[in-house]
């Protein structure tokens, strides 16, 4: 009977361990994976300092930069299918889907236990997480501060 009981708990721990919470991964309500118009993206985040777009074997690819120094990015790819941002502008949420109003550049890394998912410090000053098949990147500095949000989604 102990052998039974230790092989459940074994089992039982090791599905706990397996089974993530699945969250999917937006930009102020513009969910990773989903298409989107160029209109659309305008209308989300305003007129980007700069808008570069080219035509590809597999359709239109967009980029959008925005901030003073244009340290902030958002790719569409494929015909408007949005699978990339770099964001260092605070007015620029993740996560808004899951958490009233997002977490945002400026805030203290510990505001991402609130996803529920955990994360993990792969350098110093440079944390990551995975979200389905994607990948989120968090800098922070000195004080743990964010500084940077990178989202991808490796082909």
């Amino acid at each position: 009977m102990k052998r039974f009981i230790a092989i459940a708990f074994l089992a039982l721990s090791c599905c706990g361990m397996l089974a993530q919470k699945h969250v999917t991964m937006d930009l102020n309500g513009l969910v990773i994976g989903q298409t989107y118009t160029k209109k659309q993206v305008v209308a989300k985040f305003g007129n980007p300092v700069v808008y570069r777009s080219s035509e590809c074997e597999f359709g239109l690819d967009e980029c959008f930069y925005y901030g003073k120094d244009r340290d902030s990015a958002i790719e569409l790819h494929n015909d408007g299918v949005f699978n990339f941002f770099s964001v260092a502008e605070k007015n620029m949420p993740i996560l808004t889907n899951l958490i009233a109003g997002g977490i945002r550049v400026g805030e203290n890394i510990s505001a991402m236990k609130k996803v529920g998912i955990p994360y993990y410090l792969e350098s110093k000053g440079e944390y990551s997480m995975v979200f389905g098949p994607g990948f989120l990147y968090i800098q922070v500095d000195e004080k743990n501060i964010i500084t940077r949000f990178v989202f991808i989604v490796p082909n």
